[in-house]
């Protein structure tokens, strides 16, 4: 860049670099996409387990509401 010269990337370098505008972008939109994927996973997951939580109340011999009675 200093001097007129251009840099040459090769491999996974030339997708994800500090030095262009569209290296950072791909950094950026990663970043993003990893977060994005694991909040949906942890939310997914958190879901599974209360839905078996809330099977495992409901298949006892009695409900709290008739222990409270």
């Amino acid at each position: 860049m200093a001097g007129g010269e251009e840099m040459q990337f090769t491999g996974i370098s030339k997708y994800y670099n500090s030095y262009t505008k569209r290296g950072r972008l791909n950094w950026v939109l990663t970043t993003y996409g990893t977060c994005a994927v694991a909040y949906l996973y942890f939310r997914r997951r958190g879901a599974k387990k209360a839905a078996a939580a809330a099977s495992e109340d409901t298949s006892g011999s009695s409900s709290s509401c008739e222990q409270l009675k």
